[in-house]
C-alpha cells in the first residue's frame, strides 16, 4: 500500500498499524444487520457481530 504517494514516511508509519482494524470494520459494515443494528438486546447484537465476523474472515 505504499502507492499512497501523498503521504510522507512519518504519516505512513502512523497510519499503517490502523489499516487492519479499519479494514475489519469495513468488512463488518457489509452486513446489513450489523450496520443497522435491528436487535434490541446487546446480547443478540453481539451474536450477530460474531457471526458476521466469522463469515467475513472465514471466506
Amino acid at each position: 500500500m505504499r502507492h499512497l504517494f501523498w503521504l510522507s514516511d512519518d504519516q505512513w508509519s502512523a497510519i499503517e498499524p490502523l489499516l487492519p482494524r479499519n479494514n475489519a470494520f469495513c468488512r463488518l459494515k457489509d452486513f446489513r444487520r450489523v450496520a443497522t443494528r435491528y436487535d434490541k438486546l446487546a446480547r443478540n447484537f453481539l451474536s450477530a457481530v460474531t457471526l458476521a465476523t466469522l463469515v467475513a474472515f472465514w471466506l
